[in-house]
């Protein structure tokens, strides 16, 4: 056995390691936005807890922040609900100058 890497093997090694980089860094960022939400936030589907009848449905949605909301931990669901509640709720109100 040699000691010797192809160059296939040292490309893939490379990418394997850029990936892990980039993984860690990811990671870090999320750490970092998590210390920025206050401790309530963690606690909104106790607090405020939805109770509507829900309609499923299929949507695409960036994957950066889903894997934030995901990362808040159980009921992120919830969350995620309340946010675009609020959101509809401010342009019924005409925040947003449309409603």
């Amino acid at each position: 056995m040699t000691d010797k890497m192809t160059k296939t093997q040292q490309r893939a090694l490379m990418r394997s390691l850029e990936l892990l980089h980039a993984e860690g860094q990811r990671l870090e960022e999320d750490r970092a936005k998590r210390d920025l939400i206050p401790p309530e936030w963690y606690r909104m589907d106790e607090l405020a807890p939805c109770v509507p009848k829900k309609t499923k449905i299929t949507i695409r949605l960036d994957g950066e922040m889903v894997r934030w909301f995901r990362h808040l931990g159980n009921g992120w669901h919830g969350r995620m609900e309340m946010v675009l509640l609020a959101y509809m709720q401010a342009a019924l109100a005409g925040e947003f100058g449309e409603g």
